[in-house]
C-alpha cells in the first residue's frame, strides 16, 4: 500500500517543539478521540437527528474500539499494529464526505448557485490532506465522493467536481506522479482477500434488518446516495486489486463499509412506523443482535485467521509487550546487521526498528523494504537459522543440498553487505564478538561477525548480462550458489579489476544521499554498489556522467576509475510534478478569488 507523507510531515513538524515521542502521542490521541465526534458529524450531514446521530456514532464505535481488527482505522490497528496514518486519515474522510454531502444538498435545494468560498477552501484542504495520507483512504474517498456527485444530477456540481479533482490532483502530483512513473521499481503488488471473518453474523443481520426497517418506513434520508455507498463499499471489500496492479489490501475497506452500514441499525429502534407490533419486533431484534454482538466481542472466536473478531483489550497486549533496556550496548558497526530472534507476534519488527533507532546501525529489514530486493531479504533469517543452528548432515545426498544452500546464503549475505548477525540463540561457525542485552525478558543476544564487506566492491570478473525475461532470471540467480553477478543489460564492457586495483570509500551520506569513491585502476572497472537501484541515482566519473546498471536483484553497477560520485537527485518526473503543484496552487487561488468576488458582489 502507498502511505502518503502527511502523517510524517505532521509528526516531524510537531516534533520540533514537543519532541518526537510526544508528537506521536498527541496525534494518536487526537486521531482516536476525534472519531466519535466525526462520526456524529457525518450522520448529521446525512440528515439524521441529533439523537439518531449519537446512536449511529455509538454503534460505529463498537467495531472501531471493540473488534480485534488490524484493517486500519480501528483502535487495535492504531495501538497494537501502529497504523497511525490510517487513524489520522479516517477522521479527515468523515469530515470531508459530510461536508461534501452538505454542500451538494444545499445546492440541490436551490439555496445557492455555487459553493461558498470558505466551503471551497475547506473541501480543498481536506481533499489534499486525504490524498497525502493513505492510498486506501484516498481510494475510498474518491468512491464515496463520486457517488454523491453523480447522484446530484446537477451541472454546476459536476463542473465544480471536475475543477476540484483537477486542483487536488495537481497539488498532490509531487507524490502521485513519481509513484505512477516509478511503481515498477517497488515490490510486486499483493492483496489479502480473506474477508468473511471481518464482518460478524450479528452485525450483518443488524445491517440487513435495518435496511428492511428503512424500506418499510420509507425514510427519505436513505436516498439513492446512501444505498449506492453501501453497495459500492460492499463490493470493494471483495475486489482483488492485484488484478490491476494496485498493492492494496482489500480488507482495509471494511471500516468504511461499516461506517455507512451502521446508519441502518438505527432504524430498528428509531423509525416512523405506525404499527406498534412491527416496532416491537424490530426493537427486540435490535436488543438481541446487539447482545449477540457483545458476546462475539467478549468471547474468543474459534476462527483462526489473522483477526479473531473478539474484544480489543489493551491491557492484554500491553502486558505482553516486550521490555527493553534503557540503552543498548551496541556500538556503530560497519555494514549491516541481521537480527535472528523469535519476534513478537503483535509487533514482528519492533525490536529491529528500536535497535536501529537507538544504536544508529543499519539493520537489514527496512533498509531495502518495498523494493525489488525485499522478497529475497525477508527469507534470509529463516535460511540463516536453518544452516547455522544445526550441524551439517552426514548423508552424502543431503550434503550436496547443504552445500548448495550454504553457498547461496553466503552469496546473498555478501551481496547485501551483512557483516554481523545478532542472534537470540548461539549459532555455529561465526566469530562471537560479545553478548548484547536486547530484551529484559530474555538472556543477552549473541553478536557475531561474518564478514567485512564494504558498500562498494571492485569485480575481478565480467558479470552476466541479460534483459529478456529479467524477473525470472533474477529469481533463479538469487536461488543459485553462483557468485557471479547478474546485470540488466544487452552487453557490458570486457574490462575487469586486476589484482593491484583497489577502491577507497571517501564519503557515505544518507541525507542528502551521496557516495564518493576513489578507484585506483589502469582502466575503468566494474564496481558493485550495495545500494538499492532507483532512477533518481546519478553517477559521475571524474566529473563526467556515467551509466548506472541494475544488478540483480535491484542493486547498482557502474564502470569507472578515479573519482566516482553517486548522488540521489530529483528526476525530470519530479521536476514536472513540482511544476504541476505550482499550476494547481495558481488555479486554486484564481478560482477561489473568482468565487470570493461573486459572493462579495
Amino acid at each position: 500500500m502507498f502511505y502518503g507523507p502527511l502523517y510524517h510531515y505532521v509528526i516531524a513538524l510537531l516534533g520540533f517543539p514537543l519532541g518526537l515521542a510526544p508528537a506521536f502521542k498527541l496525534i494518536t490521541v487526537l486521531s482516536a478521540a476525534s472519531l466519535p465526534f466525526c462520526l456524529y458529524y457525518l450522520a448529521r450531514k446525512f440528515k439524521f437527528s441529533s439523537s439518531e446521530s449519537a446512536v449511529i456514532a455509538f454503534l460505529t464505535m463498537l467495531p472501531i474500539a471493540g473488534l480485534n481488527l488490524a484493517c486500519g482505522g480501528t483502535f487495535f490497528s492504531l495501538f497494537i499494529v501502529g497504523l497511525g496514518t490510517n487513524a489520522l486519515a479516517l477522521p479527515l474522510f468523515l469530515i470531508y464526505i459530510g461536508k461534501l454531502k452538505e454542500e451538494v444538498d444545499r445546492i440541490k435545494e436551490g439555496k445557492a448557485a455555487d459553493f461558498t468560498p470558505a466551503g471551497y477552501i475547506f473541501l480543498t484542504i481536506l481533499a489534499v490532506a486525504i490524498a497525502l495520507s493513505q492510498f486506501v483512504v484516498t481510494f475510498a474517498t474518491i468512491m464515496a465522493a463520486a457517488i454523491i456527485i453523480l447522484n446530484s444530477f446537477s451541472k454546476p456540481i459536476y463542473l465544480f467536481a471536475a475543477k476540484h479533482a483537477a486542483i487536488v490532483f495537481l497539488i498532490c502530483s509531487f507524490f502521485y506522479l513519481p509513484i505512477a512513473a516509478y511503481s515498477k521499481y517497488i515490490e510486486d503488488a499483493g492483496t489479502i482477500l480473506s474477508m468473511g471473518f471481518f464482518l460478524t453474523i450479528p452485525m450483518l443481520l443488524l445491517i440487513l434488518l435495518g435496511g428492511v426497517a428503512s424500506i418499510l418506513d420509507k425514510d427519505p434520508r436513505f436516498d439513492r446516495t446512501f444505498f449506492m455507498l453501501i453497495a459500492f463499499f460492499s463490493v470493494a471489500l471483495f475486489l482483488d486489486f492485484g488484478q490491476v496492479g494496485l498493492p492494496m489490501h482489500a480488507y482495509r475497506f471494511v471500516i468504511f463499509f461499516l461506517l455507512f452500514a451502521m446508519m441502518l441499525p438505527v432504524k430498528l429502534v428509531i423509525n416512523n412506523l405506525g404499527n406498534w407490533k412491527i416496532k416491537g419486533v424490530l426493537l427486540f431484534c435490535f436488543i438481541f443482535l446487539l447482545g449477540w454482538q457483545f458476546k462475539v466481542l467478549l468471547l474468543q472466536n474459534p476462527r483462526t485467521e489473522i483477526n479473531y473478531n473478539r474484544l480489543f483489550l489493551y491491557n492484554t497486549y500491553r502486558d505482553a509487550a516486550p521490555q527493553y533496556p534503557a540503552n543498548f550496548n551496541l556500538d556503530k558497526l560497519d555494514g549491516r546487521v541481521l537480527l535472528l530472534d523469535a519476534p513478537n507476534r503483535l509487533a514482528p519488527r519492533a525490536t529491529e526498528h528500536l535497535l536501529a533507532w537507538k544504536t544508529n546501525n543499519y539493520f537489514l529489514i527496512g533498509m531495502f523494504g518495498d523494493n525489488k530486493n525485499s522478497r529475497y531479504l525477508y527469507s534470509l533469517p529463516a535460511k540463516t537459522l536453518g544452516l547455522f543452528a544445526s550441524p551439517p548432515p552426514s548423508n552424502p545426498t543431503q550434503q550436496a543440498s547443504y552445500w548448495w544452500q550454504a553457498q547461496n546464503l553466503g552469496k546473498l549475505l555478501k551481496l547485501f553487505q551483512i557483516n554481523y548477525i545478532l542472534s537470540e540463540s548461539p549459532i555455529r561457525n561465526p566469530r562471537l564478538i560479545k553478548r548484547v542485552p536486547v530484551r529484559l525478558d530474555r538472556p543477552p543476544y549473541y553478536l557475531y561477525q561474518i564478514g567485512n564487506n564494504k558498500s562498494a566492491e571492485l569485480l575481478a570478473y565480467k558479470p552476466y548480462c541479460a534483459e529478456d525475461n529479467w524477473p525470472a532470471l533474477v529469481y533463479n540467480w538469487c536461488q543459485s550458489p553462483d557468485p557471479r553477478l547478474l546485470v540488466k543489460a544487452k552487453s557490458l564492457p570486457d574490462q575487469v579489476a586486476a589484482a593491484g586495483d583497489h577502491i577507497k570509500i571517501v564519503e557515505e551520506k544518507i541525507s542528502p544521499a551521496r557516495f564518493k569513491f576513489k578507484v585506483t585502476a589502469k582502466q575503468p572497472v566494474p564496481i558493485l554498489v550495495r545500494v538499492s537501484y532507483f532512477p533518481g541515482w546519478r553517477a559521475s566519473v571524474n566529473g563526467k556522467p556515467t551509466k548506472i546498471y541494475q544488478a540483480a536483484p535491484a542493486l547498482m553497477l557502474i564502470y569507472g576509475q578515479g573519482d566516482i560520485i553517486l548522488e540521489y537527485r530529483p528526476t525530470m518526473v519530479n521536476y514536472l510534478s513540482y511544476l504541476m503543484v505550482i499550476i494547481g496552487l495558481v488555479f486554486f487561488i484564481v478560482d477561489w478569488r473568482s468565487k470570493l468576488k461573486f459572493f462579495i458582489a
